[in-house]
């Protein structure tokens, strides 16, 4: 497969598995998230990628567990303040969140890991930052990976504009706050992008975007929960 050709690959697999997951149901976008993962460790074979290439090395799983361990007290610190003080308490309520703590528990230990973070992990800081790191170096593979994983995140962001009461209430909901907030919320994720890279470049392990990833995602939503209850 030449070079022009794998990039044309890898971006067209990615379109389509955000175009599939942005319109199919819950159920179904996760079992989709399931089969997309394995495609892509699939084309991360054929592309020749190593296991280190993909941050799937042993020798660095260590490395990688201690920093998912510390993103995830971080995090936890971070919206059990946020929960308190009312006015970010308020922006915490989303129309979203759970609806019990057995949706909850689903969403923290089953969709989140398998519909975003093992999936959006494996493709941003596995797949493509491999691949571009190979040809172009480590800069150019976290520009890149984190734009890709900004723009990822388009039809998302829209649903969550919908869904936060505080914004639409003190902004509006016309088009131009929904275009605003689109491109903050894309902006935003594209700039985490560059820390879940700089994070599995520094540990040397896939194991520890993932770990930020989910602890940011999950910890989130139970805040969301609390908040909105």
């Amino acid at each position: 497969m030449t070079r022009g050709r794998s990039y044309a690959v890898v971006v067209g697999a990615i379109v389509v598995t955000g175009a599939l997951l942005a319109v199919l149901p819950l159920a179904v976008s996760t079992i989709v998230a399931v089969a997309a993962t394995l495609v892509f460790l699939g084309l991360a074979r054929r592309l020749l990628l190593t296991a280190d290439d993909l941050g799937l090395a042993r020798d660095h799983l260590g490395s990688g567990a201690r920093w998912a361990a510390a993103s995830a007290g971080g995090f936890a610190l971070v919206y059990a303040v946020a929960l308190v003080v009312p006015a970010t308490h308020d922006l915490l309520v989303d129309d979203r969140s759970p609806d019990s703590l057995a949706d909850l528990a689903v969403r923290v230990l089953l969709v989140i890991p398998l519909h975003t973070v093992v999936l959006e992990e494996l493709v941003f800081r596995g797949v493509v930052q491999a691949m571009v790191r190979r040809d172009r170096g480590v800069r150019t593979a976290t520009v890149v990976s984190s734009l890709l994983f900004g723009l990822w995140h388009l039809g998302s962001a829209s649903s969550a504009l919908a869904g936060n009461q505080a914004v639409s209430e003190t902004l509006g909901a016309s088009p131009l706050v929904t275009f605003a907030g689109m491109v903050a919320i894309v902006s935003g994720t594209a700039l985490a992008g560059v820390v879940l890279a700089y994070a599995r470049e520094r540990s040397g392990s896939l194991l520890a975007p993932m770990g930020l990833h989910w602890a940011a995602n999950a910890a989130g939503t139970i805040a969301t929960y609390v908040a909105t209850r």
